[in-house]
């Protein structure tokens, strides 16, 4: 009976030994998983940013823009926490990280334009 439950504790010892080694993977994986949302995301945001002012610049037609515009709203969407998926509210979300995008490359865009293309 000694015998089985040194065994037992042995087990267990070892077990939580080698725990963390097991855990630590799934920890590198979600850095990973993060690190890629990251730059996905940012390239989401970066593609709507050069859009804008691609618009502003003249170089798009006003259907054009807005087609585009609405297919990376609906990517920037999966970036916004699912209480806040109100798509106007979520529109002016991604208006906002626009125009910081803008302002932080010194590219601040000017007021409304109308294109008419």
């Amino acid at each position: 009976m000694s015998t089985t439950v040194i065994i037992g504790i042995g087990v267990v010892i070892i077990l939580a030994l080698l725990s963390p080694f097991f855990s630590k993977k799934s920890e590198t994986k979600s850095y990973i998983e993060q690190d890629h949302d990251i730059q996905e995301k940012e390239r989401v945001f970066t593609q709507l940013a050069d859009l804008e002012y691609d618009y502003q610049m003249g170089k798009l037609a006003e259907s054009d823009f807005i087609e585009t515009k609405n297919e990376l709203t609906v990517k920037a969407a999966q970036f916004v926490r699912p209480t806040e998926r109100n798509i106007e509210k979520l529109k002016s979300q991604v208006d906002d990280e626009i125009n910081d995008y803008l302002e932080k490359h010194g590219l601040v865009p000017s007021q409304e334009v109308n294109h008419e293309n």
